[in-house]
């Protein structure tokens, strides 16, 4: 598809058009496991093909030169850091910190997970904030012209919609505003 879009020989060439890949997030299996069987559905992810993907993301990104934004590690990472913050104020409150065994490894190794996914698979609003942080971070270093705020404006303000609706009142036109 990039090279359809950048190779001025190709009927799909673009140059206006910008690219910027996104590598999926991580996938928290029990969470999703659990949604799956809700639907009576096969389990059908898992977070070591998702790492797969998102690594072949960033390769294709690096081999057309075009900017990825890669939310899988980003939330890989603020899970990490959640979990030293996590085991820090535990530590701190006299709680013993342990490792466990069996179930509790199992859950130890998806803790911090659901911070950021809501059903294991899609981002929840934790999630979404950090990829759009990343996203509008992405373009103003690789397409500062299209950053949100060197935009005009493409809609009226409120207040140049209120002040239309006055003009509209004082001539007594009614406006389906």
């Amino acid at each position: 598809m990039i090279e359809l879009i950048h190779n001025p020989s190709s009927a799909y060439y673009n140059k206006n058009i910008k690219i910027i890949l996104i590598t999926p997030p991580p996938v928290h299996e029990e969470m999703w496991k659990i949604e799956c069987a809700k639907s009576n559905l096969p389990m059908n992810r898992s977070n070591e093909l998702a790492k797969l993907y998102a690594d072949a993301v960033v390769e294709v990104g690096k081999k057309y030169k075009v900017p990825v934004v890669n939310i899988y590690d980003r939330i890989i990472a603020e899970i990490q850091n959640y979990r030293a913050s996590h085991l820090k104020s535990e530590a701190s409150e006299g709680n013993s910190v342990q490792q466990g065994s069996g179930d509790d490894m199992e859950k130890g190794r998806w803790f911090g997970f659901e911070q950021f996914l809501y059903d294991g698979l899609h981002l929840n609003g934790r999630g979404n904030t950090i990829l759009t942080e990343m996203i509008l971070g992405t373009i103003a270093t690789h397409f500062p012209e299209l950053h949100h705020r060197k935009l005009k404006p493409v809609v009226p303000t409120i207040y140049e919609a209120i002040e239309f609706y006055d003009k509209l009142s004082k001539m007594h036109i009614k406006s389906k505003l």
